[in-house]
């Protein structure tokens, strides 16, 4: 990668003169776009949830995250993309919800578990 980045600052640059400013801001993006491609794994984000009521588990994509939760819960460092959060609590109907995490940003979701009858 170190190559690759070299080059491109060889291309990069002007020849009649390089405009720092306009260059490290090129590189920079260029780095970022490289550095997204070829560490996927590095592209995360976040879910937030708010329960009501406490105390249930929490499930994303099939496993289990968290047990028991308190009434807010992070779920940290999740792979951009779609997921599928299930929550739940004995007595209580499931809360099932497809959530899209975006790359450094949060999902922020109201799950409010309604009594089974």
């Amino acid at each position: 990668m170190l190559v690759i980045l070299a080059a491109i600052r060889l291309l990069v640059l002007p020849t009649d003169g390089p405009d720092p400013a306009a260059s490290g801001k090129l590189i920079a993006a260029l780095e970022q776009v490289m550095t997204d491609t070829l560490f996927p794994e590095r592209l995360v984000g976040r879910i937030e949830v708010r329960l009501s009521p406490p105390g249930a588990d929490v499930y994303l994509d099939d496993k289990l995250e968290i047990e028991d939760a308190p009434a807010v819960v992070s779920l940290e460092n999740i792979h951009a993309g779609r997921h599928t959060l299930r929550i739940t609590k004995p007595g209580h109907k499931d809360f099932i919800a497809i959530v899209h995490v975006p790359f450094k940003g949060a999902s922020v979701l109201d799950a409010k578990l309604r009594p089974e009858k």
